[in-house]
């Protein structure tokens, strides 16, 4: 009996090791062709990276690609991936997951029962023990090795890449207007494509396209598609019952694409109610596609993608994503492709694109997806014109309207249609409606035209731009915060260098800017302009307020406030939170963009400051202009080679940033390793050399992506250091607006490095009042009469032996100096007088 029970106990313990490492079906060894004429046996194991693994009779795993099978094996794997992604979802998803392990438990129940009257067999048995032991054993180590299957425990999550879908869409720009974060691809539009509409419609609702506002601006209506799409249990069905209102994709044109059924339940195609490029308008006037807009592909590669499916997933044609003819579709009207991921097809025949929505999305109770972008209406809906037939739709003269024709009872007629503003927040829609035998009008008041504007991702705000300054100083930050090479302390440029002119005024000798020196004090944005234009100082009258760059150049980052002291205060006696510049928000004319005296610089609301009802002081800093600068052709060059080039700083830019996010230490080693364009000497900007790329014309982002290629949303670090009790943080741009702040120096940011056309200058040049610079190639710049200040002194110091070259005529005062270091050749071609 002891034995009985002992044998049992060893039974169940085994069986508590091994249960969690079961499958539920037969292993079945199938005969696999190829289309090399080889054949291979065994079992399917799993699909990864485009690779069909199979376990041969021996053990053995072997791999081929998905398009090495025959059609017939192809499909049978297409379809085994089907159903083990199908089980994924059913495994890991909450709601079934009792039921599946009920259901397991019942066949390792049974199983074990099984096994169990076996062993007691064995036991109290002898004489049978050699016929029932191999029938055991063979069971114990079926239970325990032979069930095995992996794809059970590895659920496949898709992840898209933004600029895969970018590319997709970059074939409708400036029409169109697409950034994206981590969780949604958007794209902004106007919802109007560029080929003819409505010509060909027999069933006319009586409604005309009106260009859509599907931005971001407009409330942040802009179309989001997922960027990790995740495999529905049991997708929905695209059909007379589900998803009738709203769109269920999106054309790579920017045009939404509905149900193929209309809200009526009726297929739209069939029923005649669709143009000769499968769309028509809807109840708000919003144009959009009901069938899968297969005409793109005279626009876009037959490997492209026409359309993203609201759920994540894209949309092909005829071919595959590799070339290839497209293979057999599932119910869902799609399948993976060799990639591991899935798509969708489009055909000519029902269900036209998508059967199921095989990504899980969310249905509202209007049977709609949400998110989504909404159509606005500015008349109420037509009813169904029977035997009316489009024949023209085009744009009038004015490009504000349409002039569109058809024909019913063998007569022609006319919807002539415009729209202009009334206020910035309404337009007026004029509708003229023209029959053979009468004319009539109508007028609407709807949502603003002029304001409904896609941001432009293609045309660059780079060119004839005016430079303001000569170049960018140094943030004034001397501290070391880390043992780690490249921070911003590290990097000793342009160092600030003012002259105090005693009558008021303050001269910055590396941006070529007059400062006033005490601050106009606190004010309202309207006064500071109308008080920088009346301003009279040190015999001036031509100041006016700063632009954004320029303000940010004579904050010092190594104090808080960030401000020297020395040479520049505040009027009465209170300092400044803020100091307004001449710039507002590009989509908010309420906010301006302001620095502040912590050194950053942000798009602030004007009633924050006392004056406008507030509790902040907004001071005016008046600046002017001391030399007349040219203006660059091309603010940003695209070098060709991973880099651009900024004419109005002479830095060059890594034109694509690092694609991973790095906490600052790392970000400093990243830039310090970075070898670009045949360069090793990139590092991390500090806080003015990023700003100064921002473009406060744009938003979303805020730097010209014509060059630079960016995600939105995004901080990219500097090299500078918040100063403060701990140094624990560091500054960044945030890439939405350009807005500067800083984060703990742990978090994981972006980094776009830079390096400094200064560093391969081949010696020191002297710019005119009181300092040295490296700059290329000016060897003969003239210097004006002047004098040089008590106590100050010039350091000559060519980078490399030789002799630097400098056209001069200098008056210096009693106690200055000159040193020129050891070694080094000094020549003066011009007249330098010593008082």
């Amino acid at each position: 009996m002891r034995k009985i029970i002992f044998s049992i106990l060893f039974i169940c313990i085994h069986w508590n090791t091994y249960a969690h490492d079961i499958n539920y079906s037969k292993i079945i060894f199938r005969k696999w062709h190829l289309k090399n004429d080889d054949n291979v046996e065994g079992t399917f194991s799993y699909f990864k990276n485009g690779r069909v693994f199979i376990e041969t009779k021996d053990n053995n795993l072997v791999h081929y690609s998905l398009n090495s099978f025959c059609n017939e094996d192809s499909a049978f794997i297409i379809n085994k991936i089907n159903k083990i992604n199908h089980a994924n979802q059913i495994l890991f998803q909450s709601n079934h997951s009792n039921n599946t392990f009920k259901k397991l438990s019942r066949q390792f129940w049974i199983i074990f029962c099984i096994l169990l009257f076996l062993g007691i067999l064995i036991i109290i048995v002898p004489e049978r023990r050699k016929y029932i032991s191999p029938i055991f054993c063979s069971g114990i180590f079926l239970l325990m090795y032979g069930f095995s299957d992996k794809s059970l425990t590895n659920r496949i999550y898709t992840t898209t890449n933004p600029n895969f879908i970018d590319s997709a869409f970059s074939q409708f720009k400036p029409k169109l207007y697409t950034h994206w974060d981590n969780t949604y691809f958007y794209v902004e539009s106007k919802g109007i494509p560029d080929h003819t509409m409505m010509v060909g419609i027999t069933g006319w609702q009586q409604q005309v396209p009106i260009p859509q506002c599907y931005t971001e601006a407009n409330g942040n209506n802009a179309w989001s598609i997922p960027l990790n799409p995740v495999l529905a249990a049991n997708p929905v069905p695209v059909n007379q019952y589900h998803f009738l209102r709203g769109a269920v994709a999106l054309a790579v044109n920017g045009t939404p694409i509905f149900n193929p059924y209309t809200n009526t339940g009726v297929d739209a195609l069939l029923d005649g109610q669709l143009d000769n490029w499968g769309g028509h308008c809807g109840r708000a006037d919003d144009y959009h596609y009901h069938i899968a807009p297969l005409h793109l592909y005279g626009q876009v590669a037959l490997t492209k993608p026409i359309a993203f499916g609201l759920d994540g997933f894209a949309v092909y044609g005829t071919k595959e994503p590799d070339g290839s003819n497209m293979t057999s579709l599932d119910s869902c009207h799609g399948h993976f492709g060799s990639n591991g991921v899935y798509h969708y097809h489009g055909t000519a025949t029902a269900p036209y694109m998508i059967g199921k929505m095989v990504g899980q999305v969310t249905e509202d109770a209007t049977l709609q997806i949400i998110p989504q972008a909404a159509a606005s209406s500015v008349r109420t809906s037509g009813t169904p014109l029977s035997g009316a037939t489009i024949t023209g739709c085009a744009a009038n003269a004015n490009n504000n309207g349409y002039n569109l024709t058809y024909t019913r009872n063998g007569q022609t007629y006319q919807v002539n249609y415009s729209w202009g503003d009334t206020t910035r927040s309404r337009s007026k829609y004029n509708f003229r409606f023209i029959s053979p035998t009468n004319t009539a009008d109508s007028i609407y008041v709807g949502f603003s035209q002029s304001i409904c504007t896609v941001p432009s991702s293609s045309t660059s705000v780079s060119t004839s731009v005016k430079k303001t300054m000569k170049r960018i100083p140094d943030t004034g930050q001397y501290g070391d915060y880390t043992s780690t090479y490249g921070e911003d302390n590290d990097y000793a440029m342009n160092l600030p260098f003012f002259i105090n002119n005693g009558n008021g005024t303050i001269t910055d000798t590396i941006t070529g800017l007059m400062w006033q020196k005490i601050d106009g004090g606190e004010m309202s944005y309207e006064n500071a302009i109308l008080y920088c234009d009346t301003l009279t100082l040190g015999g001036y009258n031509d100041w006016r307020l700063p632009n954004p760059h320029e303000s940010m150049t004579i904050l010092n980052l190594q104090g808080n406030p960030a401000i020297d002291a020395t040479y520049f205060s505040s009027a009465g006696t209170t300092t400044a939170d803020y100091w307004w510049t001449n710039t507002k928000q590009a989509d908010d004319s309420l906010k301006v963009w302001c620095t502040n005296s912590g050194g950053g610089i942000g798009n602030k609301p004007k009633s924050e400051t006392i004056s406008a009802g507030g509790t902040f002081k907004y001071h005016t800093r008046a600046v002017r202009d001391l030399f007349s600068l040219p203006y660059v052709s091309a603010h940003f060059n695209n070098n060709g080679n991973g880099t651009i080039t900024d004419s109005l700083t002479n830095l060059m830019w890594q034109r694509i940033p690092y694609t991973d996010s790095l906490s600052w230490e790392n970000a400093l080693i990243y830039a310090d390793t970075l070898t670009l364009g045949g360069y090793i000497d990139w590092r991390l900007p500090n806080i003015k050399e990023l700003e100064s790329i921002n473009e406060h014309r744009l938003y979303k982002p805020s730097l010209d992506t014509a060059f630079f290629k960016i995600i939105n949303n995004k901080k990219y670090w500097t090299g500078t250091t918040l100063k403060s009790s701990t140094n624990s943080k560091a500054w960044y741009l945030n890439s939405q607006y350009g807005i500067t702040s800083y984060d703990e120096k742990i978090r994981r940011n972006q980094v776009m490095c830079v390096r400094g056309s200064s560093e391969v200058s081949n010696c020191y040049i002297f710019k005119g009042n009181g300092n040295w610079d490296k700059t290329n190639n000016w060897l003969n710049y003239a210097i004006p009469n002047m004098t040089l200040p008590l106590g100050f002194s010039i350091l000559i110091d060519p980078i490399s032996s030789g002799q630097c070259i400098l056209n001069v005529i200098q008056t210096i005062s009693q106690g200055a100096s000159i040193k020129v270091n050891s070694g080094k050749i000094f020549s003066i071609p011009g007249n330098l007088i010593q008082q």
